[in-house]
């Protein structure tokens, strides 16, 4: 999308593991943000951290006091750049707490490992968590909507947003975000049963801003991190 060979309507879906974690992690990867200009968000995946049911915690507070002396193993799904590894290690590091990563391929497959109880958590998208998941506890949810909600600076978002090439003219990222916006309303209902919709479809710098908050909070994670 942000090669030489520009094309006005070829569009990048992305997720903030493309394009905040991805060139942060890796110095291979060369293109950044900035190569890119948001036409809208399509959704705002708010996650829920959830516990096998052999730790026996119900709330943040005791599981937090329990991985203080006691090694735990954390479910990731994109390796050490993607958001589950980053958010665990952030609060192995913010928290004082013997976190380790086991790496699988989705999902769904570190939901499974943590009703098996192979390991001890796992941060899912809050659509499985609501699915009626079996043999796992909810510690709470990433976001303030929810009544069981983490603290605040674990809230974080898997949002996708689609991107167009930061050569686009201010004239023609409008007809696209108001073209995504028309067909986001008319298929509201089936995205819902998909994943978890922002209230509103955000576009410009509103957009702008959604991204920039839930980027600096990223940037705030890999400097806890890194020190």
């Amino acid at each position: 999308v942000c090669s030489s060979d520009l094309d006005p309507n070829r569009l990048l879906v992305a997720t903030q593991n493309v394009l905040t974690l991805g060139p942060m992690f890796n110095p291979d990867i060369k293109y950044t943000k900035a190569d890119f200009r948001p036409v809208a968000l399509i959704s705002e995946n708010y996650m829920c951290l959830v516990s096998s049911d052999k730790l026996k915690v119900n709330n943040f507070n005791d599981l937090v006091n329990l991985a203080k002396t006691q090694q735990m193993f954390y479910g990731t799904n994109l390796g050490v750049n993607g958001m589950e590894h980053v958010f665990f290690q952030y609060m192995a590091k913010k928290y004082d707490t013997k976190l380790e990563a086991v790496h699988y391929k989705g999902a769904t497959e570190t939901q499974l490992a943590v009703a098996k109880g192979d390991i001890s958590l796992g941060l899912l998208p809050a659509v499985m968590c609501k699915n009626g998941a079996t043999n796992m506890s909810v510690i709470g949810y990433t976001t303030t909507r929810e009544k069981q909600s983490l603290p605040h600076d674990l809230h974080i978002s898997a949002y996708i947003a689609i991107y167009a090439p930061k050569e686009t003219t201010n004239e023609h990222l409008k007809f696209l975000s108001e073209a995504f916006v028309s067909v986001w309303n008319e298929n509201r209902e089936v995205l819902g049963k998909l994943v978890i919709l922002p209230k509103t479809v955000l576009t410009g710098k509103d957009l702008e801003n959604y991204i920039d908050g839930q980027d600096e909070k990223w940037r705030k994670y890999y400097k806890t991190i890194q020190n």
